[in-house]
């Protein structure tokens, strides 16, 4: 056709890849109460998931800093209607939580996981999320780099490893989508970016996903994690 512009010689319709996908990606917005010496306060978080077929069950993917805390979830589909949701099990070191939701099955248009291990730097990609609020934004660019580790500070300081770095715009609103491939299968899910910098961001490898998703599902947790049985203190005056 020649409204469609492809790109990479591979065939690959932006447009087309959009339409195929946009329909299996949520908004996630959740509310967090916190007791103060002034009373209960309440507040609003947002962030992205994508539907997934896990043996005939459907879930929403997201991240776990995404959820965490929230007493209320709100899953938002891509036709307005709205439904609520539950934890069904979460990972914060690998920033992975799995949902329910009551949305009727038919709602729920599921994406593809598939193994990033084929994936490698120049791979183009897309990200399809709700940065700032604004529904189904869709980015571009590439898989700048494999196995890069980031460290979370929200919630607690550790590393998360084997991180994709990708050039495909992310912002605050973005985390829990999918970050996928030319044929709009699932990679990565999009989880952090450097504050004030462009062309960073970062997603979890569809790898993690797939290794932990019946964990997820099936126990609610993820307790698999390799751990050094050490850990450092400051030096002082006493020990020196």
């Amino acid at each position: 056709s020649e409204n469609i512009v492809y790109i990479f010689g591979d065939n690959t319709s932006l447009s087309e890849l959009y339409d195929e996908t946009k329909n299996s990606v949520v908004v996630i917005q959740g509310v967090i109460e916190r007791d103060t010496i002034f009373g209960t306060q309440y507040q609003q978080v947002q962030g992205s998931g994508f539907v997934y077929n896990y043996e005939g069950q459907m879930v929403i993917v997201t991240n776990f800093h995404v959820v965490n805390d929230a007493t209320t979830i709100i899953v938002t589909l891509r036709n307005g209607n709205t439904y609520t949701a539950t934890v069904l099990g979460s990972d914060a070191y690998a920033d992975l939580a799995v949902l329910l939701t009551n949305a009727p099955e038919n709602e729920l248009k599921p994406l593809q996981i598939v193994s990033s291990s084929t994936l490698k730097v120049g791979d183009p990609v897309v990200a399809i999320g709700n940065p700032f609020g604004l529904t189904g934004s869709m980015t571009v660019g590439i898989v700048s780099q494999l196995g890069r580790t980031i460290r979370e500070s929200t919630i607690g300081n550790f590393s998360i490893a084997n991180i994709i770095q990708t050039s495909a715009p992310i912002n605050p609103g973005n985390s829990g989508g999918p970050l996928l491939n030319y044929l709009g299968q699932v990679v990565g899910i999009t989880t952090a970016i450097i504050v004030d910098s462009q062309g960073l961001g970062f997603a979890v490898p569809s790898n993690t996903i797939l290794r932990e998703i019946w964990s997820l599902v099936e126990t609610g947790s993820y307790t698999q994690h390799s751990w050094l049985g050490v850990f450092g203190i400051d030096m002082n005056y006493e020990i020196a």
